[in-house]
């Protein structure tokens, strides 16, 4: 075989480093060329195309720079983190509607966390938010900072927009700024409010703020329930996942925090809000002064060190670190007190855990015993400072003055029970008891709420408060006796009149439409006093009220011993119609504002049904025993003046005080609007109804069973006597068994159960079953007055409790004049007998209006 080619003579030469041709760099194999040029050597023998690589290496001298500064290098890698962000920025794509509103589901096959639809507000938007970058050039440092000036309008709108719906007018806000302002910041004066500040400006500068402060102060306890899920909802959407920091948010979570007492209790939350706090005070950077040496940049743009002014903390930012360190940054003067004492106690509270040595000389023992006397001293002055406070400064004290007190209460206990040689326990009780302290912190601290206006606030029972004891304050029992004495005296009074009808008659020689008038003129005693009630409580107090009542009663029975003419003795019902109305307001409020009130307003009518039971005996044997049935009146004067004494002695300390309830509102304005509360005038209608049927049975029964079964007097007398002793046992013994089964269901069952017995005494033509169903009516029916009195108060606010009694009260008297009248004039055409239909009329009304009142929480 011949040769493809010939020899180079020529020798090669290896390329120079980075000279090679594009074959053999690619190959990565060396190459080598000739001197006169062409092709390389492989190229040749592979018979290719020999070209020259296209990236040709620079020179070494071309390349060799300086290196850059430490400042250039950072400013590098900054812009490469810009780039680098704003990237990702553009490379998200934008939600839409329906990626937002529906959820996705996820490989296991599980539907990711929702928020609830509350959440569903504006988000903050990122770019307003851009940190700052501190540059410390010494130490070649960068740290991410939040910007000196934020656009904080951008977090001031949303949160408006997260408390947009609640509408609190100027007025309103203005009032509760002010309450704020006089009683709460006082105590925890976390911030400065100057008293030209208006709440419209407040709520522009600090939002957040301005809303805690509103709910603080808020006069209706379920509004500031309801105010407090927003506050929580602010917390966590825009504090803990937008990460939103500045002074407004963290003024506002202190304050939210130091009054966390006056808000719902059902998880704890006081460490989560103190770290949360903390967290945004360390994220404002307020822990540290502003570092020396570093300067501030944003992302696009460099600040030069000589063109960074120094800035120092505004005294708002260092009132605020110190509110967080120490919940207030100044104490008011009542506080300072308060604060000093609890020092000096708690130096000396050591000193009852010591350890007692047999081997101690008697000075030492003296020595002790003046320390633990001493400890005594300073938790009794504790105590005292607090109970002096207004009822203004207690309704702003912070949560340390919650701890303060536990704390007292506990050296209290100790040194109460402590046992040591000299020691006398019971010496220490005689001088400051617990329980008297717990009794008198109750009553102190439940009178707060009336004293700021607060509508409806929870009333303490036996179940709900931890105060609360068992006993009775001792200086409330000549008043409870007063109250039973003057509802026994309404008893007698009312129950009389049917009893003494059968004397009435032929004493004046009427019938008995005339007899009748006398409930209408006793009727339209209560009407006026039902407008006027509330107008002499707020003037006279309730002691004063009782007074007037009485003395109109007395003017009354004054009018009607001697026997008058008829004018005259008519005309008498309509002052003892006023005086009883005046009183019967009166005892009610007092007694459903007692602890376990169910109980003792059920003992209240109790004692109005023993006066009913009383009153027909009396009267009926002044009747038969003598020719002058009116001298029962001259009992009933002489009862009244005692009254009269006794109520004056009972009230001394709220004898003619006026006594303005809530926030200063005037007795027109309380009446209004106890006037515009459905559930006042469905009880009305109740007690329209029922007492119309109490006094139609109770007084007419007489008259039926004389002229209708035909019984002699005397024995009517006693069978209606009957009835009202029923209703006394009934008030007594049903009150706790009502409360505890439930006051809507018992009522139905006691209506169908009246009813049944009304039916039995219709149509058994028997005395003795007469008098035992009429006995037994009376029973069933005794809780329905003090039951609708209890449901009424647990509905309305306190400050409404006088005008929306009274007036009930007044048109359950108008049914007990309305029915008795309408059954006299009806029967004065048809006989007596129209009794029993119009009972079983009013008792089915009563069964259909019970079902339209508002059904009500058990306390």
């Amino acid at each position: 075989m011949a040769p493809s080619t010939a020899p180079y003579s020529t020798p090669w030469i290896p390329a120079p480093y980075g000279r090679a041709c594009l074959g053999c760099s690619r190959a990565k194999c060396k190459c080598f060329y000739r001197s006169e040029g062409g092709r390389c050597e492989r190229c040749c023998r592979l018979e290719i195309a020999c070209e020259p690589a296209a990236g040709v290496r620079k020179s070494r001298t071309n390349a060799i720079r300086s290196a850059p500064s430490a400042d250039a290098r950072l400013e590098r890698r900054l812009d490469g983190l810009v780039s680098l962000i704003q990237s990702q920025g553009a490379n998200t794509p934008a939600a839409t509607p329906e990626t937002n509103n529906s959820p996705s589901v996820e490989s296991n096959g599980q539907i990711p966390f929702d928020p609830p639809p509350e959440y569903s507000t504006p988000a903050s938007p990122a770019s307003a938010y851009q940190p700052d970058v501190a540059i410390d050039s010494t130490d070649a440092t960068v740290e991410l900072l939040r910007p000196v000036d934020p656009e904080s309008s951008d977090t001031a709108s949303l949160i408006l927009s997260d408390m947009s719906i609640h509408g609190l007018t100027d007025r309103v806000a203005e009032e509760q700024l002010n309450t704020f302002r006089r009683s709460f910041l006082p105590n925890c004066p976390l911030f400065h409010l100057p008293p030209s500040l208006s709440a419209r400006e407040f709520r522009q500068q600090k939002p957040f703020t301005w809303f805690v402060t509103m709910t603080l102060s808020a006069k209706q306890i379920s509004q500031q329930f309801v105010m407090e899920d927003t506050i929580w909802r602010i917390i966590s959407k825009r504090i803990v996942c937008e990460h939103l920091a500045n002074l407004d948010l963290l003024i506002g979570l202190i304050c939210f925090a130091s009054w966390s007492h006056g808000f719902k209790k059902d998880k704890p939350f006081m460490t989560m809000l103190t770290q949360m706090a903390v967290s945004l005070a360390f994220e404002l950077g307020l822990h540290k002064p502003s570092t020396n040496g570093a300067q501030r940049c944003k992302f696009w743009r460099y600040v030069p060190e000589q063109q960074q002014a120094g800035r120092e903390r505004t005294l708002e930012e260092r009132r605020t670190i110190l509110a967080l360190f120490h919940l207030s940054s100044s104490y008011s003067e009542r506080t300072i007190q308060l604060y000093l004492c609890y020092a000096e106690l708690s130096l000396k509270k050591h000193l009852i855990g010591e350890p007692k040595t047999s081997s101690q000389s008697i000075p030492e023992n003296f020595q002790r015993l003046q320390n633990l006397n001493s400890a005594l001293g300073s938790t009794e002055k504790w105590l005292e400072l607090l109970f002096d406070m207004p009822l203004s400064d207690l309704a702003g004290v912070n949560v340390e003055f919650c701890t303060q007190f536990l704390h007292c209460l506990a050296i209290l206990f100790k040194l109460t029970i402590h046992k040591e040689p000299g020691w006398d326990m019971e010496e220490v009780r005689k001088r400051i008891d617990v329980m008297s302290v717990l009794d008198r912190a109750c009553e102190v601290l439940g009178e707060v709420p009336m004293a700021m206006g607060i509508v409806d606030a929870p009333v303490a029972t036996e179940e709900t408060s931890l105060l609360s004891t068992v006993k009775e304050d001792r200086n409330d029992v000549p008043k409870i006796i007063a109250v039973k004495f003057a509802m026994l005296m309404a008893g007698m009074n009312d129950a009389a009149t049917g009893a003494l009808i059968p004397y009435i008659q032929p004493g004046y020689n009427v019938g008995l439409l005339p007899v009748a008038i006398l409930y209408l003129m006793n009727f339209s005693g209560w009407f006026l006093a039902a407008f006027t009630n509330v107008h002499l409580t707020s003037r006279l107090g309730m002691g004063g009220t009782l007074i007037i009542g009485a003395s109109i009663q007395l003017i009354a029975y004054a009018l009607t011993f001697w026997k008058p003419p008829f004018p005259v003795f008519s005309s008498s019902f309509f002052f003892t119609g006023l005086g009883v109305a005046c009183l019967d307001a009166q005892v009610n409020t007092y007694v459903a504002h007692m602890r376990n009130s169910h109980r003792w307003l059920g003992v209240l009518h109790a004692a109005y049904g023993l006066g009913a039971l009383l009153s027909p005996i009396a009267a009926t044997m002044f009747a038969t025993k003598t020719p002058y049935w009116h001298l029962f009146y001259l009992l009933m004067l002489f009862l009244t003046v005692c009254n009269i004494a006794w109520s004056s002695w009972s009230f001394r300390d709220s004898l003619f005080k006026s006594s303005n309830y809530a926030d200063g509102e005037g007795a027109g304005d309380q009446l209004r609007a106890a006037l515009s509360q459905k559930s006042v005038w469905m009880i009305s209608l109740f007690f329209f109804l029922y007492v119309g049927a109490e006094f139609t049975a109770g007084g007419w029964v007489i008259e039926f069973l004389i002229e209708v079964r035909h019984s002699p007097p005397n024995i009517a007398g006693y069978v209606a006597s009957g009835f009202w002793g029923g209703l006394m046992i009934g008030r007594i013994l049903l009150a706790d068994i009502t409360h505890k089964l439930g006051d809507r269901r018992m009522v139905f069952i006691y209506i169908l159960i009246g009813l049944r017995l009304q039916l039995v005494f219709w149509f058994v033509l028997d005395v003795a079953v007469d008098a035992i169903a009429i006995s037994l009516l009376g029973f069933v029916i005794a809780p329905f007055f003090p039951v609708g009195v209890s449901v009424l108060t647990n509905i309305l606010p306190r400050e409404l409790h006088v005008a929306a009694i009274g007036f009930t009260a007044t048109v359950g008297q108008a049914g007990s004049a309305a029915f008795p009248f309408l059954t006299g004039a009806i029967a004065s055409k048809a006989g007596v007998a129209v009794l029993q239909p119009i009972m079983v009329t009013l008792l089915v009304g009563m069964f259909l209006c019970w079902g339209l009142i508002p059904r009500t929480k058990r306390n």
